[in-house]
């Protein structure tokens, strides 16, 4: 299953890749992620890293995945399933500059396989909970930034 989003924020691209970046206040504002366990985290030859473990549950249906995500910063984060309860899970973040550094393009790419028991579940939960994401950036960055000033 593939799962994509775009939206247009009024914020700096560095204030964007910062709050996706920093999956561990994710409980904090994004509907649907209960917990989230950082695993590992730092740098490498091959540049910065975090592996995390998030607890979602919507609609009364929960799992438990860690993804392990390499990201070059502010520019894109791409993500890749360390462990949990799905078959596959790719994605990607992409975080263009717009308007002279006061607005950003944020795209998300996400594919995923689930089990056979859960493919219909999982599908409707990661609709909500993609499309929530986009919604909940938007509201934290209000909340940490102010209305845009343009």
């Amino acid at each position: 299953m593939k799962l994509e989003r775009t939206a247009l924020l009024a914020y700096p691209r560095e204030w964007v890749y910062e709050l996706v970046n920093d999956v561990e206040r994710y409980p904090e504002y994004i509907e649907g992620v209960q917990s989230v366990r950082m695993i590992d985290q730092g740098s490498d030859d091959d540049g910065e890293f975090l592996t995390a473990e998030l607890q979602v549950s919507k609609f009364g249906i929960g799992a438990t995945f860690a993804t392990s995500n390499r990201m070059q910063s502010p520019e894109w984060i791409q993500l890749k399933l360390h462990s949990g309860a799905l078959k596959s899970l790719t994605g990607r973040w992409q975080f263009e500059s717009l308007a002279q550094g006061k607005a950003t393009k944020v795209s998300v790419v996400i594919e995923f396989e689930a089990g056979r028991l859960l493919a219909s579940a999982a599908q409707k939960v990661a609709d909500v909970l993609c499309g929530s994401v986009i919604d909940a950036l938007e509201r934290r960055l209000e909340k940490l930034h102010g209305k845009p000033t343009f």
